[in-house]
């Protein structure tokens, strides 16, 4: 993969992961503790497959990509 679409597909993975994991707090606030816990879950898993199925395998091409100094997230 060339180097503009690795930073093109990273710049919008960790964007949406950040994102989703802004969410956190402030569904704690408004839910339930069920709505809370289910959703919490959700947005992990979904954050998770970003880094898996995204993140790590651009910067496993690309590892000064890699937003934590060359290493590759778990």
């Amino acid at each position: 993969m060339n180097r503009d679409v690795a930073e093109r597909i990273l710049t919008v993975a960790l964007d949406c992961s950040r994102r989703m994991h802004a969410l956190i707090p402030a569904i704690k606030l408004e839910l339930d503790e069920e709505e809370y816990e289910e959703l919490a879950k959700g947005i992990a898993l979904a954050s998770t497959y970003v880094l898996t199925e995204s993140i790590n395998p651009v910067c496993a091409q690309h590892p000064d990509l890699y937003p934590d100094n060359g290493e590759q997230g778990e």
